[in-house]
């Protein structure tokens, strides 16, 4: 019986479908070597567990992205975003050079015992977690304009190994990322080590020929050695039990503790003025406070001077005060409308550089209780009060309304007593 015979009747079209049902079945749980090899479906998951877990060796010195100098599983070429579970290792006696303008995202992780290159305007990211391992005798070097970005992976600069940003490249450390460093990194003049937050320890050397700033939310714990030639900024956290040694400058705007030492020049902290209220009317107070920021002792006692940068204006009492827990104020006035600066000077101590610090006031002129208009004089009615406590119409109106109800009532008098005269006449 064949199944033209089945389908003619509704028993034989069950049977049908049940019979393709068994096929299918049968076919999607046979062993995988008894379909075609290529099968779109069983590609496609070859495809995915291999992007899965994957591993890229560099034979050869060369370009990221020229695949023939990796030795791959399972796939090339290789990727310009390298997935979670991946890896890369770049071997002693081989150089890696990401080329000018490309951009590499790192999400699993490289290992590099030999030279890494960031080429001009180029850049490598690592992010969710993305790892380098910069080993022993590994370097990575930059560019012109290069960048190195750790948002919220992780980087270790091990013992024997170096990171040296050069020739205006940018390293950024962001909220949740990690740099450990035991090895030593150097930033070259005009370049930028930007710690936008999370987290840098340096057990090992930082030199600074360029710029290192350490923004609200970084956190920077040294026990090793960082050397200052330049520009430290500091708006963050500072925990220092090693040694720091300033022949540049260190501004302060944050905290730096610890029992390490601070050699050199002294500490800048920061000196923060602000006035209030502002706009001020001409010939007002104004109170204008400084507040020390930064400072690496405690500031009572030390003189602050204030200046104005207007001719007119006047401190009152005095222009100077006597920090107590970091701030004071002086009281000022000017009977001159116009924009004028206020500045705060500090004078430093053994452990603080002198600092000054200024805000931007606004004096406005004086406006006059009683004005008219180029028509003259305006009379306003006084307002009054209802019987039921709230405001009621103007006393002017109310005497011309009642004048206004008196006419009236005079007029309908007077017609009833013209009306009385002519009844009577007739009569």
């Amino acid at each position: 019986m064949g199944l033209s015979h089945l389908t003619a009747s509704p028993g034989g079209a069950t049977a049908a479908l049940i019979l393709g049902v068994l096929v299918v079945s049968a076919l999607w749980s046979a062993p995988s070597c008894s379909l075609a090899a290529n099968s779109p479906r069983f590609a496609n998951d070859s495809y995915l567990l291999s992007a899965a877990s994957c591993f890229y060796n560099a034979t050869a010195s060369g370009n990221w992205n020229d695949p023939s100098i990796w030795s791959s599983t399972p796939v090339a070429p290789f990727p310009n975003t390298l997935p979670a579970g991946c890896g890369v290792n770049i071997p002693a006696g081989t150089a890696v050079t990401i080329p000018d303008g490309l951009s590499v995202v790192v999400l699993g992780s490289v290992q590099n015992s030999a030279s890494l290159v960031v080429n001009e305007y180029a850049s490598i990211t690592f992010k969710d977690s993305g790892t380098l391992n910069n080993e022993v005798h590994g370097s990575v070097s930059t560019s012109v304009g290069s960048t190195i970005d750790n948002q919220g992976g992780v980087i270790n600069n091990e013992a024997g190994s170096q990171i040296t940003l050069g020739d205006s490249a940018t390293f950024y450390n962001r909220a949740g990322s990690v740099i450990s460093n035991t090895g030593a990194i150097t930033v070259q003049a005009d370049a930028e080590f930007l710690i936008e937050g999370g987290n840098v320890t340096n057990s090992g050397s930082i030199s600074d020929r360029g710029l290192v700033e350490n923004y609200l939310g970084g956190m920077i714990t040294n026990s090793g050695t960082i050397n200052d030639e330049s520009a430290l900024y500091n708006s963050g956290a500072v925990d220092n039990a090693g040694s720091i040694s300033n022949t540049g400058t260190i501004r302060n705007n944050g905290t730096i503790t610890g029992l390490g030492s601070i050699e050199g020049g002294r500490v800048i902290p920061a000196t923060l003025v602000s006035c209030s209220p502002s706009p001020a009317p001409a010939n007002s107070q104004a109170s204008c406070t400084v507040r020390m920021m930064g400072t690496m002792d405690s500031t009572n006692g030390e003189i602050v001077s204030f200046a104005s940068s207007s001719g007119t204006g006047t401190f009152i009492e005095s222009a100077s005060c006597a920090l107590s827990s970091g701030s004071c104020y002086v009281m000022y006035t000017d009977p001159v409308a116009g924009s004028l600066v206020i500045s705060a000077a500090y004078p430093g101590d053994s452990h603080d550089g002198v600092s000054s610090g200024n805000t931007t006031i606004v004096v406005k002129p004086t406006v006059s209780a009683s004005s008219s208009t180029s028509a003259g004089p305006q009379t306003i009615a006084a307002a009054t009060t209802s019987a039921s406590g709230g405001p009621g119409l103007p006393l002017t109106y109310l005497i011309g309304a009642a004048a206004v109800v008196a006419i009236i009532i005079s007029s309908a008098l007077a017609g009833r007593a013209r009306g009385h005269r002519s009844s009577s006449s007739v009569q």
